[in-house]
C-alpha cells in the first residue's frame, strides 16, 4: 500500500502532520501545561476532601467547637489563596465558560445535599 502513488502521499502527509504537531507542541510547552495542570488539580482536590471532611466532622457533632473549626477553616482558606495562582492561565476558559462550570458545580452540589 505504502509503495503504491496514493500510499505515498498518504505517508508524506502523515509525516508532515507528525511533524507539524511536533513542533506546535514543543513551541507552546503543552506537556509542561499539562503537568501544572495536572499537579494544580491535585491540590485543589485534596483541598476539596479535606473541606468536606471538615463538614462531615461538623455534621456528626452539632455541638462542635466553633473556635477549633475556624482555625481548620483559615488554614483552608490560606491554602487556596496560596493554591489560585498556581492555577495556569487558559486561554479558551472564557467567562461564559467560567459561568457554565460555576453553574453545574453549584447544581451538583445542592444535588448532593438534597
Amino acid at each position: 500500500m505504502w509503495n503504491s502513488e496514493n500510499g505515498k502521499i498518504v505517508w508524506a502527509a502523515m509525516a508532515g502532520l507528525a511533524a507539524l504537531l511536533s513542533i506546535v507542541t514543543s513551541t507552546l510547552g503543552i506537556q509542561d501545561r499539562v503537568k501544572r495542570f495536572t499537579e494544580t488539580l491535585a491540590i485543589f482536590l485534596r483541598m476539596r476532601l479535606r473541606l468536606e471532611c471538615l463538614l462531615s466532622k461538623m455534621r456528626l457533632n452539632p455541638e462542635f467547637e466553633t473556635e477549633e473549626v475556624e482555625k481548620d477553616f483559615i488554614q483552608f482558606q490560606e491554602q487556596y489563596a496560596e493554591a489560585c495562582p498556581a492555577w495556569p492561565h487558559d486561554i479558551f476558559f472564557t467567562e461564559k465558560l467560567r459561568n457554565k462550570v460555576q453553574t453545574l458545580a453549584e447544581s451538583t452540589v445542592a444535588a448532593s445535599y438534597a
